[in-house]
């Protein structure tokens, strides 16, 4: 979570976001989900798996934010441009 930008760092204080590393937490987690089935009892096991959908699911949303922010920066880069004038028309007639 921490990792995604929802909790801040205890480290720097600061909320930083990092969605390769949060794939990467995500899909180590579920390699060890993998390799630890049948060693666990129900209860572990429960644990993993709820944690993984969470964290699965908040960072579909936090992916779903940064394509929506990046959307937004784009247009308001486009509309800050300056207009081009018409081609082909001289207002100096």
């Amino acid at each position: 979570m921490q990792q995604m930008g929802k909790i801040v760092s205890p480290v720097t204080g600061k909320v930083e976001r990092d969605m390769t590393i949060a794939q990467t937490t995500i899909d180590i987690l579920a390699m060890l989900e993998t390799k630890m089935k049948g060693n666990l009892s129900d209860e572990e096991s429960g644990f993993i798996s709820r944690s993984l959908y969470e964290l699965r699911m908040n960072f579909v949303d936090e992916s779903k934010k940064s394509v929506s922010a990046e959307d937004s920066s784009a247009k308001s880069e486009s509309k800050s441009e300056d207009p081009k004038p018409p081609s082909g028309k001289d207002s100096s007639g």
